[in-house]
């Protein structure tokens, strides 16, 4: 019993301390209006490499938490009986989120160059093509996962859908 409360405390925690994660990298990030721009990507990392560097690296951190924060609810979800829309969309989400996940990477190279003396323009320059696909294939496959974890919890699902029972009063 108290390995499954554990498991439960730690999934919890998961799931509480992704999203919280992801904004404080969020808020850490320097602001650029438009991505990719090419110049202000220069202007932020030649401001604070260190800064640029810790930004990406807990947003690569958070969406490492929010897949694992998604294991943890489909868990809970089958565990009420649900087997249809999570377990469909679960797949969905971590590809979701490890496409999300190599932007941050790629946004290494900017800071890589800033700090070898390098060209930060032309590094940014050069993963412009990369970045938009990426980050469009990531935030569709991520909104298909979570629309079905959605149908999954919701209460009108039922057991004709395969969701959780409807609670009752």
């Amino acid at each position: 019993m108290a390995s499954t409360q554990a498991q439960g405390q730690a999934g919890a925690a998961v799931v509480a301390l992704a999203p919280a994660v992801l904004l404080v990298a969020f808020v850490v990030h320097p602001f650029i209006a438009v991505l990719p721009d090419a110049q202000a990507v220069a202007v932020a990392v030649e401001a604070d490499t260190t800064r640029w560097g810790i930004a990406h690296l807990l947003t690569a951190v958070a969406l490492a938490l929010m897949a694992l924060a998604f294991v943890v609810m489909r868990a809970g979800l089958r565990d009420a009986g649900e087997e249809r829309f999570s377990a469909w969309g679960l797949p969905f989400v971590i590809f979701g989120s490890a496409m999300y996940g190599l932007l941050p990477g790629l946004e290494f190279a900017p800071m890589t160059a800033a700090l070898t003396g390098g060209d930060i323009v032309a590094v940014q320059g050069a993963l412009a093509p990369w970045f938009m696909p990426v980050f469009v294939t990531g935030a569709v496959t991520f909104a298909v996962g979570v629309f079905a974890f959605a149908r999954g919890a919701s209460p009108t699902a039922g057991s004709s859908a395969g969701g959780p029972p409807a609670p009752s009063s």
